[in-house]
């Protein structure tokens, strides 16, 4: 294309007369603006080609690679002459006061030193124990070269693991009726009477509560679909149709609801929440096999380990104000989604919600950016580590919440402040579009939310309880793909709170479930309180569960 337009300027000056030297200057003219052109388009084809190829390593180190956010051992270190350098900025008005003191120069983080791993035991002691004795045979107790009978002199033992399979029995109740004898009855007829039934889980059906107990913790603790679940009974000589075992968990987490909403009371009586939420395909209409994509919401109460799931059709702001309902004010501890905001700012003053952010979150797109920008994310997560680092000092000191607050403010704020001036700083080197200016704009854009878990020692630095309590929920996922129907996935998610809470209060959940199925169906409905797991674990070890008669 150049040479082409250069022969026609040629062409032109030889019909015209023009001079060659005037010639030579006005192609020299074209081919700059040209040139200029040309290292535009490669420049931004560059850019464009560094993103992609960006994007795509974090893709593949998503899909293949480790899935923590912390980096790796040694890296922080490469930059740690940096970290101490950063300006401290003052902050502004609004803000919370920084201490009037100067502020030192942070020590360079020390390189932790591995620990020889010790070989990992197994833990056997609380397992029933099963004696064997094994003795020479008769013809064999002699000696062969004295001739005379061997006796026992001692004894070497070994232990030895074994398994048995899981034992499927039939329970034939016999109800005893009692009446008045021939010789009675001939002087005045009355009705007989007949023991009473024993208390079950679900009337007229065959599954007992031991039995249903498993099938609900195969399908949501061991992740095991209820087809699996079917042909591995199949395999142990009984063979349930699917949609009975269907049936059969549904009906018996209708039973555990008012356990659930007697959980969440007890969330809400706290003035802390956490939460978070991820997708859950469902599938609403089974005839014409329409799916659509769905939420599971997980809700952390103040002391961190009882949890209660909540499933919605949509994500929407009316989703999380329904579920804190009116009444409720506190802090509200989540990521950066923009409804928590919307739900806090429509809140009044007198039922005042506070919105907290979550480092954990920050600290994970930094670490997406350090591929494609790597000494401004260390300096970054370096500073991010160090709030991290007093976290775990107060962690370790045992600090109650004022202790805990009086620490940040004494040198959690300087971190904090120096976090705010380097954001400022980098902000302005990187386009719109790379992976670091979006983890700096999002600590920028949530600064706010971020720095308030300095001002309550209950307040958690991140929403990591709310992430390991999803765990369950995605594994999951992975193996049962989908839920049947919008009811199915409400009944799921309330069963779901009770097992992960039954997991953070070391309470082992079959023996609960078995328990609770029949429990429920006699307790007093005032008092449904005692039957969530961290209640029915206090009563159960102070031996005041009243025995079931069953």
């Amino acid at each position: 294309m150049l040479g082409k337009e250069v022969r026609e300027s040629r062409a032109r000056a030889d019909d015209d007369d023009v001079t060659p030297a005037e010639t030579l200057v006005s192609e020299n003219v074209e081919l700059r603006a040209e040139l200029a052109e040309l290292q535009a388009l490669v420049d931004r084809l560059g850019r464009d080609n560094a993103l992609l190829k960006e994007k795509l390593f974090r893709l593949m180190r998503q899909r293949y690679g480790p899935k923590g956010d912390r980096f790796a051992e040694g890296q922080l270190e490469l930059f740690a002459e940096l970290f101490g350098k950063e300006k401290h900025e003052e902050p502004d008005a609004q803000a919370l006061e920084a201490p009037d003191v100067e502020l030192p120069e942070d020590p360079a983080p020390k390189s932790a030193r591995r620990q020889k791993r010790q070989a990992r035991q197994i833990d056997y002691q609380s397992l029933p124990r099963e004696h064997r004795l094994h003795e020479l045979p008769e013809d064999q107790r002699t000696c062969p070269l004295t001739g005379k009978q061997l006796v026992p002199v001692g004894a070497k033992t070994f232990e030895e693991l074994e398994y048995r399979p899981a034992q499927l029995i039939v329970v034939e109740h016999e109800r005893v009726e009692y009446g008045l004898s021939e010789e009675d009855r001939a002087e005045r007829m009355a009705p007989n009477r007949l023991a009473p039934m024993p208390i079950r889980p679900i009337d007229q059906a065959l599954a007992g509560p031991g039995l249903l107990a498993r099938v609900l913790v195969a399908k949501y603790v061991d992740h095991l679909p209820l087809h699996r679940q079917g042909a591995i009974f199949g395999r142990e000589g009984l063979n349930i149709p699917r949609q009975t075992l269907c049936e059969w968990t549904l009906r018996s987490i209708e039973l555990l609801q008012p356990i659930v909403a007697a959980q969440k009371r007890r969330l809400l009586a706290g003035g802390v929440l956490q939460t978070d939420d991820t997708q859950v395909l469902c599938q609403e209409n089974s005839t014409q096999g329409g799916r659509r994509w769905c939420f599971v919401w997980v809700w952390v109460g103040e002391d961190r380990r009882e949890v209660v799931y909540d499933f919605s059709l949509g994500r929407d702001q009316d989703v999380v104000a329904r579920w804190i309902g009116e009444e409720w004010s506190g802090y509200l501890v989540g990521d950066g989604y923009a409804g928590y905001g919307a739900v806090c700012r429509k809140r009044d003053p007198e039922h005042r919600i506070i919105q907290v952010g979550c480092w954990a979150h920050a600290r994970r797109k930094v670490r997406e950016a350090a591929d494609s920008s790597p000494e401004d994310a260390v300096r970054v997560a370096g500073l991010i580590r160090q709030l991290y680092a007093i976290e775990a000092e107060g962690r370790d000191s045992n600090l109650d919440p004022e202790a805990l607050r009086q620490l940040r403010r004494e040198k959690s704020l300087p971190v904090l402040w120096r976090i705010r001036g380097l954001v400022r700083e980098l902000l302005p080197r990187y386009a719109p579009k790379d992976s670091m200016a979006d983890a700096l704009g999002y600590i920028r854009n949530q600064w706010r939310t971020l720095r308030q878990y300095v001002k309550d020692g209950r307040l958690p630095i991140d929403n990591n309880a709310c992430e390991q309590a999803i765990r369950p929920v995605a594994v999951g996922r992975r193996n049962w793909l989908f839920t049947g129907s919008p009811r199915g996935g409400a009944l799921g998610a309330a069963i779901y709170s009770l097992l992960e809470t039954c997991k953070r209060f070391e309470v082992e959940p079959f023996e609960y479930l078995r328990d609770v199925l029949v429990r429920v169906r006699v307790h007093p409905t005032d008092r449904l309180d005692d039957l969530t797991p961290a209640r029915w674990r206090e009563l159960r070890d102070a031996g005041q569960l009243e025995p079931l008669g069953r």
